[in-house]
């Protein structure tokens, strides 16, 4: 994936409102990782980062270099 798309796909998804899918850890089962998408909705975007919600209510924020890597690696949906 080129520079150009991941700012492309960087522009679509960082808008408030917005509602992504975000792979992250959920702890192990037998020794193995377990990784789920949890739903997370986009309330502002800053400089140099985005503030998010979660389906339980608390905020967390994530920079824009974890976003851009997050999309390079496939590790986030917002369709």
């Amino acid at each position: 994936m080129t520079e150009f798309e991941i700012d492309a796909t960087f522009n679509i998804i960082c808008r408030p409102g917005r509602v992504v899918k975000i792979l992250t850890k959920n702890g192990k089962e037998e020794n193995v990782p377990v990784r789920v998408w949890k739903c997370w909705t986009i309330i502002k975007v800053y400089e140099h980062h985005v503030l998010m919600q979660s389906e339980q209510g608390y905020h967390e924020s994530f920079s824009n270099t974890d976003i851009r890597e997050m999309i390079r690696k496939g590790e986030i949906r917002w369709r």
